[in-house]
């Protein structure tokens, strides 16, 4: 969950005050799939990216991984107030090392005492193995947890790996970005705009009322591939039945934006945006090679930006690596973050009863 560092934490939403928690362990995909709505519900009263914390993106993982679903969900009066989206691991329980960004607990805004109760609880189901936690925003949730100290948990806690990421901060209107970037970006998108205009090229959003959702995978991977080659990650089996099962349902949710190129009817380029709170993340772009001229990837960040601001957002995220491409459009840095926990007391690591 992405929210302000310097917000205050209370132990109870103010709805449920008095309310128990009850936790429970998900052990199948129909016990996800029965509680979706809820999932999404809950996703959209917290800060969390709204595509890499959904439903849809958790089941199309299931899926695609063949991997074991152990979300545990947190309870109070009946309602879904947290849920810890994990899967069973060789050693234990984890986020697993998928395509999602960013990853965290879903936790009612204000239940602190429900975020600790989870991480409790899945310390306790790891069955004396490791609760490994990536790809977290430097803001999540875990992270507040980790950082606050867990001393009183009795379990070790080993920081894996950062990961660099830049965003786009948009203040306000668009003229303190835009002079912030250099004078030869500034010249290179214009030049963009200018044969694009020539040749025709559109550059705009693709809706699910007029691009056919089922349809949008497959265009997209050959669309990947014709980018960066036949053998990329999400050109491997697991990838594609990844992007078969996910994006049709993200799309129409309106939790996945896209972003195209359009020579005349022709799609000709796609960049994928998930949807977070406060920002549009940008995650992964195909093109084919004759729009190459075109310098695709300044035209769909400039139009993102748009977008964004049209949304109302904070920024434009482009999630995971610094590489140049995505620093020369940046004026913020962040870290993608991971963390092992191993429980060492008794009481933890007991698996489930």
């Amino acid at each position: 969950m992405i929210c302000d560092v310097d917000s205050p934490l209370s132990s109870h939403p103010r709805d449920l005050p008095d309310a128990p928690l009850e936790l429970s362990v998900l052990g199948d995909i129909a016990s996800v799939e029965v509680i979706a709505p809820e999932w999404d519900a809950l996703l959209d009263r917290t800060a969390c990216n709204r595509a890499f914390g959904s439903a849809a993106f958790y089941l199309a993982t299931a899926t695609a991984f063949s991997a074991t679903p152990r979300p545990i969900a947190a309870r109070r009066a009946g309602r879904l107030v947290g849920l810890f989206p994990l899967f069973a691991t060789s050693s234990g329980l984890g986020l697993l090392r998928d395509f999602a960004d960013h990853k965290d607990m879903l936790v009612e805004p204000g239940d602190d005492a429900a975020a600790r109760a989870l991480l409790v609880r899945a310390l306790d189901e790891t069955g004396g193995g490791t609760l490994v936690l990536r790809n977290l925003h430097e803001r999540s949730t875990c992270a507040r947890l980790v950082a606050a100290g867990l001393d009183d948990l009795g379990c070790s806690v080993t920081r894996l790996a950062d990961v660099p990421s830049c965003q786009a901060r948009l203040a306000p209107g668009e003229a303190p970005y835009a002079a912030a970037l250099s004078h030869n970006l500034r010249a290179t998108v214009r030049r963009a705009l200018r044969r694009a205009a020539e040749r025709g090229v559109t550059v705009g959003e693709l809706h699910p009322g007029s691009y056919d959702p089922a349809a949008l995978p497959d265009r997209f991977l050959r669309l990947h591939a014709e980018r960066l080659g036949p053998d990329t990650t999400l050109s491997r089996d697991v990838g594609r039945a990844f992007l078969r099962a996910a994006l049709p349902q993200l799309f129409t949710q309106r939790r996945l934006r896209v972003m195209a190129l359009r020579d005349g009817e022709r799609v000709i380029a796609i960049d994928l945006c998930m949807v977070g709170a406060r920002s549009l993340c940008t995650w992964n772009t195909g093109f084919v090679a004759d729009a190459e001229p075109l310098s695709p990837g300044h035209l769909l960040f400039h139009a993102e930006l748009e977008l964004a601001r049209a949304l109302g957002l904070a920024e434009l995220d482009f999630l995971s690596g610094d590489q140049p491409y995505k620093v020369r459009w940046a004026n913020a840095s962040s870290r993608i973050i991971a963390f092992e926990l191993r429980a060492l007391t008794a009481g933890r690591g007991r698996g489930a009863r």
